[in-house]
């Protein structure tokens, strides 16, 4: 993107001329040219705006995913992003936002939140149990219709997520995969509740997901993950983006539990130097070592048996 600061300043004047005069076509045209021009969360933010008074709100709430982390932290932002979330009737999202916030206003947004979403759950009755339903019955479909499904849960309130709960996470045939983003959504909505999820071993265990920290965290506070990161970084950098994937692809599916299973930080680091050709693997390797290989294969099979299931 070649940046163009007279002509960007340019175009964000004249749009906000023209958001001013009510002409927001016109001034839509302006601030996305302006955003065009540079790669900024303010034109993003009046873009934003301007899609949500047109009342084009599936674009607008793209657009504003490109800039979202300031939508969450910057208080001048989340007028926005709430009215953006309420007029989508993403209500699992508003949950975590209204959590999360502590802009001054946020006691207004729970009232508006309370009133929309009471709202909705008695005109659009139906639309919303037929979600449940599908979520209900999640685990017996196909991977790829699986993750179509988990989209649904943004639209329904904390309650009906939680309900839901008990009943997807100890179903064998929900993937490994789906869960974990599940689990990970918990852990964003203060549920201090204790809970049961079905591991890939295919075990049900209790958790509480107040006990635990979004994915996003545990990716960045995994040591497994840094230390191999920071190997590739200075070794071979084009085998990064393979090995890292194949790291968090592992987190996710051992999730909530990848602590646990994942303690010995140089045993599962040398597992995946073996497996990239980087170290060599023999006939001597440590009881450790093979478990935390054989660990690994079983969760891949497992991911390719739900990627071939009811297709």
């Amino acid at each position: 993107m070649i940046e163009m600061p007279e002509l960007f300043e340019r175009h964000m004047t004249l749009g906000k001329q023209s958001f001013e005069d009510k002409e927001y076509d016109v001034a839509r045209d302006h601030f996305n040219q302006a955003y065009n021009l540079k790669d900024d969360e303010i034109a993003n933010l009046y873009l934003t705006n301007t899609l949500l008074v047109l009342e084009k709100y599936q674009e607008a709430y793209e657009v504003m995913s490109e800039k979202k982390k300031y939508y969450l932290q910057e208080p001048q932002f989340q007028e926005v992003y709430f009215q953006l979330l309420i007029k989508m009737t993403l209500f699992l999202e508003v949950e975590k936002f209204l959590i999360q916030t502590t802009h001054v206003k946020r006691e207004d947004w729970e009232k508006v939140y309370q009133v929309t979403k009471e709202y909705h759950l008695t005109v659009n009755k139906e639309k919303i149990l037929e979600k449940e339903r599908e979520l209900a019955d999640i685990g017996s479909v196909s991977l790829a219709k699986q993750k179509q499904r988990l989209k649904l849960i943004h639209y329904l309130p904390k309650e009906s997520f939680l309900a839901l709960t008990k009943v997807v996470l100890i179903d064998s045939g929900v993937s490994l995969l789906v869960k974990s983003e599940w689990i990970n959504q918990l852990t964003q909505l203060n549920v201090n509740e204790n809970l049961e999820t079905m591991t890939w071993e295919g075990v049900v265990v209790p958790f509480n997901p107040n006990d635990y920290v979004p994915l996003k965290q545990v990716y960045a506070n995994n040591q497994v993950l840094n230390q191999l990161t920071q190997y590739f970084d200075n070794s071979d950098p084009s085998l990064k983006e393979m090995i890292t994937s194949e790291v968090k692809l592992h987190i996710g599916c051992l999730y909530p539990f990848e602590e646990v299973w994942m303690n010995l930080d140089d045993i599962w680091v040398s597992s995946y130097l073996i497996k990239s050709g980087l170290s060599e693997g023999n006939s001597d390797l440590s009881t450790e070592l093979r478990d935390v290989l054989n660990c690994q294969k079983e969760i891949e099979e497992k991911l390719m048996q739900s990627m071939l299931f009811h297709e």
